[in-house]
């Protein structure tokens, strides 16, 4: 039982650790985003006209553009321009002839070959008369009584083929290459849809081809060594060039070379911890180009420069705000549902700032107070001021490192804090929250005279204050009950709703249990007086006594102060411990008709205790 007992003692403490750990690491998380997210450091925001309002150093050294260099621009292109290769194209056409040529020569060779009846002079006479192709005695000869003639055709147009679809340059353009600008050609296949990059020396030429033919297609060639050499024979015949340079295409590439060239530009040199701009100085066009040089190359340092500012400021503010509370609020400390009441609100304000910030309305409505007094209603005030406090700084930061909305928010706040105390009627908060707005009209005022702003102006600016003051008001007045719900909290407002006789259950109790009725009337009389005098809170203790004994409506006849005449026996009729157990049980039906009609968690716990 012991080790049970110490078990479920350390699982507690854990949690109470963990909520508590979980807690600070949402509320610093939540500060470092709302603060990093989209920071400017001071220069990034300006423009060409603007005054100055702080001095800037360089804090490296840089080089920044002031122009365009034409005349480098000019070579840069011309470089790119002449970087693209020549385009060389394979001519489907002229490829297509020359096979054709073949295929029509061996028809005619098969045509002749079916002259049976002729004799082979007649047929060698025949074949001569009708072949274009000017080939020797000799060959035709073996074209028309060697071999396998459909053989022959197919390995002729398989070894044409190949050479053709390689690309074969004629003399001029051999000539043209012979010194070229640059070591390569592309050369394209409409066909093929390839475009493939070719070293000058490794371009097939028309003589080389014919030249080179005996040694290098032996494996494509018939075995019959007659018939060989007259396909060879045949073949330098027919060969022509197939490649021709594309005049278009090449000067297409090389203009969107020349346009697609990087421009450029001519820079300056800053050295680290030169003048970029005075303060009082006015932004010219040369400022802004070295502002925004000097932010690009900085950009990265900048980002870890803002996200560690921002940790170290929400780490420093929880810090304080944790110690305050653990040394002078124990209480609050120890109560995790007003630490997350109040880490909750804090968030939200947070990131209302932000909102704020990035809409058109000015940051002088940033409703800060809504914390403070919704902390003061249901924690109390001395925490607030210090979560005002924090908050205010935050939020100034969130503007835009401006001191006068820290001023304004937290001069509202304390306010407000100042005035929401004691509060019984929802009228108050409203009151309250006019309270606020006139605090921040003034204190707007005041900050802008600072500025010697004209009076057109300052109560333009001032009017915000007001208006945000009236809006932190109704809102408060409306988000109340949500927040008393949500967190289980009573009220002095709430409490003064409760303690209207004409609530149903207090009803139902006149009815059913009257002596009860007058009982708990008088018990709640003397516990207000009671928590007067020992300053707790009175207003709860007379409204938590009237509910206390609200079970007892459920067997009412069963207690002495509502047993008459014939009621006053009840009891004699039962066993002692069946009276035990009825009176025992109105805590129980106390507490289920306070859940059925929803009464906050303090009455509750009166019921119950």
């Amino acid at each position: 039982m012991k080790k049970i007992l110490q078990w479920r003692k350390t699982k507690t403490r854990a949690l109470y650790i963990a909520v508590r750990i979980g807690l600070g690491l949402i509320i610093a998380g939540s500060t470092i985003s709302t603060v990093y997210i989209g920071r400017k450091i001071y220069g990034e925001g300006l423009k060409e006209g603007d005054v100055s309002l702080r001095t800037i150093y360089a804090p490296i050294d840089f080089k920044y553009r002031v122009g365009i260099d034409e005349e480098k621009t000019e070579a840069q292109r011309k470089q790119a321009k002449e970087a693209v290769d020549q385009v060389y194209e394979i001519e489907q056409k002229t490829t297509q002839d020359i096979v054709d040529s073949i295929q029509k020569f061996f028809a005619q060779i098969t045509t002749v070959q079916n002259l049976k009846d002729l004799k082979e002079e007649e047929r060698l006479k025949e074949a001569q008369g009708v072949i274009e192709i000017k080939l020797s005695e000799q060959d035709l000869k073996t074209f028309l009584f060697e071999g396998n003639t459909e053989d022959t055709k197919s390995k002729t147009i398989a070894l044409l083929k190949e050479l053709l679809l390689q690309g074969i340059i004629g003399e001029q353009l051999e000539k043209k290459l012979t010194n070229p600008a640059r070591n390569y050609i592309l050369l394209s296949n409409s066909l093929a849809e390839t475009e493939t990059k070719i070293p000058i020396d490794k371009i097939l030429t028309l003589s080389q081809v014919k030249k080179d033919l005996t040694g290098k297609t032996q494996n494509l060639l018939p075995e019959n060594r007659k018939l060989r050499v007259a396909v060879i024979n045949l073949i330098q015949q027919i060969l022509r060039a197939n490649v021709q340079f594309n005049e278009s295409l090449t000067e297409q590439r090389r203009k969107q070379a020349y346009d697609n060239a990087p421009i450029q530009y001519k820079e300056r040199e800053i050295k680290k911890e030169e003048l970029i701009i005075a303060r009082g100085e006015r932004v010219g066009k040369e400022h802004l180009l070295k502002i925004k040089q000097m932010f690009h190359l900085q950009e990265k340092v900048n980002r870890f420069m803002f996200f560690s500012g921002a940790a170290i400021l929400a780490l420093l503010f929880l810090s304080i705000i944790t110690m305050y509370l653990k040394s002078y609020e124990p209480k609050i400390f120890t109560n995790t549902r007003k630490l997350i009441l109040i880490g909750t609100l804090f968030v939200l304000i947070l990131g209302l700032a932000k909102m704020i910030t990035y809409s058109p309305l000015p940051s002088y409505t940033i409703p800060t107070a809504i914390a403070s007094i919704l902390i003061a209603i249901l924690v109390g005030p001395r925490p607030a001021i210090i979560i005002t406090l924090s908050l205010s700084i935050f939020v100034g930061i969130i503007a835009g490192d401006k001191l006068n909305v820290s001023t304004v928010c937290f001069v509202g706040g304390i306010v407000g804090i100042f005035f929401i105390q004691g509060a019984r009627r929802r009228s108050q908060i409203l009151i309250a929250g006019c309270l606020v707005g006139v605090a921040n009209f003034v204190s707007i005022c005041a900050l802008e005279l600072l500025h010697g702003l004209k009076y057109a102006i300052l109560f333009k600016e001032g009017f915000w204050g007001i208006i945000n003051g009236l809006a932190s008001g109704i809102i408060i007045t409306g988000i109340l009950p949500v927040f008393e719900f949500l967190f289980k909290m009573v009220t002095s407002i709430s409490l003064l709703e409760l303690s209207d006789l004409n609530h149903p259950l207090l009803k139902e109790m006149v009815l059913k249990a009257p002596g009860t009725y007058h009982h708990s009337l008088i018990v709640g009389n003397l516990a207000e007086a009671a928590s007067e005098a020992i300053g707790a809170n009175a207003l709860l203790a007379r409204v938590g006594s009237y509910f206390h004994d609200i079970g007892k409506t459920e067997k009412a006849e069963y207690f002495s102060e509502n047993q008459t005449g014939a009621t006053k026996r009840k009891h004699d009729k039962l066993t002692p411990s069946m009276s035990s157990l009825i009176i025992t049980n109105h805590v129980k039906d106390g507490g289920e008709l306070a859940n059925k009609y929803k009464l906050n968690q303090a009455i509750i716990d009166f019921i119950e205790q």
